[in-house]
């Protein structure tokens, strides 16, 4: 049986480790970046599910990171996960292909129920 594996991306170390303990506890295997050049990087030698991606990073951030990996992998869910609530950036990386954003900080279940979902449609259209 195929096990989930996650990209976690976010230039914060301990969100990252809260994420990586979250998913690991729906038994998903984690993967992560601290960075937008080491997340493409992990993302071609992982080749993962789902990828959650903080937008505010420093040098490639988490826009242009959605916008490369939706290019190349449509097929792979991406959930944006930033601080900034404001709608325009959000917006901004739906039209640019996440398929989903969450706000920091987040209630630990309202995340895995939201992974779940983008999960079972990704599933459903490669069937």
């Amino acid at each position: 049986m195929h096990q989930t594996t996650v990209l976690v991306v976010d230039d914060n170390p301990s969100i990252i480790e809260l994420l990586k303990s979250i998913l690991e506890t729906e038994g998903w295997k984690t993967t992560s970046a601290i960075d937008g050049g080491k997340a493409i990087k992990s993302f071609y030698e992982n080749l993962p599910d789902l990828v959650i991606l903080d937008i505010n990073m420093p040098g490639i951030d988490g826009i242009e990171v959605c916008r490369h990996i939706a290019d190349s992998s449509p097929s792979v869910p991406i959930v944006m996960l930033s601080a900034l609530s404001d709608s325009a950036n959000k917006v901004r990386c739906l039209g640019l292909g996440a398929n989903d954003s969450i706000t920091k900080p987040f209630q630990p279940e309202e995340l895995i129920a939201r992974l779940k979902a983008q999960l079972r449609h990704s599933q459903q259209k490669s069937h």
